[in-house]
């Protein structure tokens, strides 16, 4: 059921609600049309809001914590990565000789102690 109002515009506004409806429509119905879509919108925006308000709850929660692993991961990522450069060129070198030593005696590896 609809309720009859009363409401007051500039002409402006009037005359860009009367453009909208053309000769189909009535302006009743542009101005509920875009009341409605206009409700829409600020309720969505307000359950955004909310949502990111959460969120960045939860991030302040968590950022402590992630952190504390990223510093955890850098910590061995600098702990490893120097071998890993001094194995990667070690092979790399050794890959370039291509076995230009044929006459190389072997050398003896050290060779963890089985229990």
């Amino acid at each position: 059921m609809k309720e009859k109002i009363s409401i007051a515009l500039s002409r402006e506004v009037l005359n860009a609600v009367d453009r909208i409806a053309g000769s189909k429509k009535s302006r009743s119905s542009v101005i509920e049309v875009i009341l409605a879509q206009y409700m829409r919108k600020a309720a969505r925006a307000r359950v955004e809001a909310l949502d990111l308000e959460l969120l960045n709850k939860a991030a302040d929660e968590l950022t402590p914590q992630i952190e504390d692993v990223l510093l955890y991961q850098d910590d061995r990522l600098f702990q490893e990565a120097p071998k890993t450069l001094i194995e990667r060129e070690g092979a790399r070198r050794l890959a370039a000789l291509g076995g230009s030593m044929p006459d190389l005696n072997a050398i003896p590896r050290h060779q963890a102690e089985k229990k």
